[in-house]
């Protein structure tokens, strides 16, 4: 059970635990600057929950990338969730997330392949988050 689980960061010779949160099989925490973190399990420790407050796509990463990339989003509701990566034609390349989500903060990996699993060419692509109260259209480049 991954909710036993939290961050922690060593700043001024001691641990402190930082607000974590889980993103699919991920325990993730926002962190400012690099620094020292470790995991720590605590089966008594109280999960934090953080939801987002608001629906937000972020820049892939890395980009320009080859072969694959990361997509991350925040959804501060539960709803129907649809992310799709465009040529810069328009036309639909490959659809990641078709499907219902509940709120929380979510990633996905895009391996560069079309629906067919063809590797697609090298060049601009945009990638489009849709939900029923959010739309936002981000660009991004492969490289190979």
């Amino acid at each position: 059970d991954l909710a036993g689980f939290s961050v922690y960061g060593y700043e001024d010779g001691k641990w402190n635990r930082m607000e974590s949160y889980l993103d699919g099989n991920s325990v993730c925490s926002k962190v400012k600057e690099l620094g020292i973190y470790r995991l720590v399990y605590d089966p008594t420790a109280k999960q934090t929950t953080s939801l987002p407050k608001a629906y937000e796509l972020f820049q892939n990463s890395p980009n320009p990338f080859n072969p694959e990339t990361h997509i991350k989003y925040d959804l501060p509701a539960t709803g129907h969730v649809e992310l799709a990566v465009y040529n810069i034609l328009g036309q639909r390349v490959k659809v990641l997330v078709n499907e219902e989500q509940e709120a929380g903060h979510r990633s996905v990996t895009w391996d560069g392949k079309d629906e067919l699993g063809k590797e697609v060419a090298s060049g601009i692509y945009f990638y489009k988050l849709q939900t029923e109260n959010f739309e936002k259209t981000k660009k991004m480049v492969l490289l190979k």
